[in-house]
């Protein structure tokens, strides 16, 4: 049995991606991702803050989810990781 819902047009097969390189682009980290990416590489909160430009406690807000992550913000920090661990 179905539902009612939102009419869906048949033609409809990329759903919500509305460009190609918004379907390529990789998924955003999410703040556990990069929690267990700090921790794995030992690295200091305020230390990558600095990096960024964020202060080290608004980081650990949005580290712990306290205040909402950007995908900017997300994206950077994950690069700035994967740089620092080298």
């Amino acid at each position: 049995m179905l539902l009612p819902g939102p009419s869906r047009d048949v033609d409809d097969n990329m759903g919500s991606v509305e460009t190609v390189e918004e379907f390529l682009r990789p998924p955003i980290p999410t703040a556990a991702d990069l929690r267990a990416a700090i921790a794995r590489h030992r690295l200091k909160l305020f230390h990558l803050g600095s990096l960024i430009n964020v202060h080290p406690s608004k980081l650990s807000r949005i580290l712990n989810e306290r205040a909402p992550l950007t995908r900017e913000i997300a994206e950077q920090l994950a690069r700035t990781i994967e740089e620092e661990a080298r």
